[in-house]
């Protein structure tokens, strides 16, 4: 919450603080809840304050995505290193696709996709 937020929150429950005990009174034994007409306005005002937090989260996060894009960072997950020619030579050897990935630190489907992309090449046939 940025300051302007805090500042009219404070204010907000400072002037509505007579009315508060009086606008959420409930009691059990008269299944009395208190619904006057400042209680709605209170319900809306913090409404439309959370709302305008939910947008400038948006649009910092928008900001700071933009300012690192144009440091020329790349975002996402890390490209996988995959030496490529270390995977057919295991499975010649007979290890499976999951000793392989546990050998290399990559994922299964990893090591299949490099597989494939090796195979695409037609320089080596892999089983």
């Amino acid at each position: 919450m940025d300051v302007v937020n805090a500042i009219s929150c404070v204010f907000l429950f400072m002037a509505a603080g007579p009315f508060l005990e009086k606008l959420f009174l409930t009691s059990a034994s008269q299944n009395y809840y208190s619904t006057g007409i400042f209680r709605d306005a209170v319900i809306g005002i913090l409404a439309a304050i959370a709302k305008q937090e939910r947008v400038r989260l948006a649009e910092r996060t928008r900001a700071g995505l933009d300012r690192v894009r144009r440091e020329g960072k790349r975002l996402g997950r890390p490209v996988a290193k995959v030496d490529v020619s270390a995977i057919p030579r295991m499975r010649e050897q007979g290890q499976s696709w999951s000793e392989i990935s546990r050998r290399t630190g990559l994922a299964r489907a990893t090591v299949q996709r490099a597989c494939v992309q090796l195979a695409a090449t037609g320089l080596v046939r892999i089983k």
